[in-house]
C-alpha cells in the first residue's frame, strides 16, 4: 500500500493538528497515527481540488462576461454616439450660432462692434488673418479707441474659437476653427 499525505483535524486533542503537520499514512488506513482519527487528503502545494477548481472556472468566467459587457457598453457609449445629444456639428458653428448661453457676452460685444469693425475693415484700417484675427494695419492713423476695439474683437474671437474648440462634435482643432471663421464666416482670409 502506497503513503498518501494528509492533516489531521482533530485540534486540541492531537498535537499533529495543533502543529498543523503533514503525516503520512497507510491509504488503506487513512488516520492519524497520533490519535487515530481520519485525515483530510493534502493536496501538493499550488494543486486544487475539483471543488476549487470549479469555482475558480466560475470567477473567471464572471469577470469575463462581466468585462466584455462593460466593454460593449464603453464602446456603446464613444463610438456610436447619438448625434443630438451632444454638442453641435462644426458645420453648424460656422454658418450661425447654435445656442451657448455661456457665450452670451461674447456674441453681444461680437454684435454690437460689428458695424465699426467693418467700417474699420473698409477703410484699409485693420485685416483680417488666417488666425481668425484682426491686426491694425500701421502707417494709417489708428486712434487709441480703435486699437481697444480691435483687441477687444480679438479678445471676444479668441474666446469664441476656445469655446467651439471645446464644444464641437467631433472635435476640431483651435486653429482649425480660427481659419474656418476667417475664411468662410468672417470672409477676412483668404485677402482679395
Amino acid at each position: 500500500m502506497a503513503l498518501v499525505a494528509g492533516r489531521c483535524k482533530n485540534f486540541g486533542g492531537c498535537h499533529y493538528a495543533d502543529d498543523r503537520k503533514v503525516v503520512e499514512a497507510d491509504d488503506g488506513a487513512f488516520v492519524c497515527p497520533g490519535c487515530g482519527a481520519p485525515l483530510t487528503p493534502e493536496t501538493p502545494h499550488g494543486a486544487t481540488t475539483p471543488r476549487r477548481r470549479g469555482r475558480r472556472n466560475l470567477l473567471i468566467g464572471a469577470s469575463l462576461a462581466l468585462a466584455a459587457v462593460a466593454s460593449g457598453v464603453g464602446w456603446r457609449m464613444w463610438c456610436c454616439r447619438n448625434p443630438g445629444s451632444h454638442g453641435p456639428s462644426f458645420d453648424e458653428w460656422i454658418s450661425g450660432d447654435p445656442p451657448a448661453p455661456e457665450l452670451e457676452s461674447v456674441r453681444r460685444g461680437l454684435a454690437e462692434r460689428a458695424s465699426r469693425i467693418a467700417a474699420l475693415k473698409a477703410a484699409g484700417k485693420a485685416l483680417g488673418t488666417e488666425h481668425g484675427l484682426l491686426d491694425p494695419v500701421s502707417g494709417v492713423g489708428l486712434l487709441p479707441d480703435d486699437l481697444a476695439l480691435l483687441d477687444a474683437e480679438n479678445r471676444d474671437r479668441r474666446d469664441l474659437y476656445a469655446y467651439v474648440t471645446a464644444h464641437v462634435d467631433p472635435p476640431v482643432t483651435y486653429e482649425r476653427a480660427a481659419n474656418a471663421f476667417a475664411m468662410r464666416r468672417w470672409r477676412e482670409w483668404p485677402r482679395r
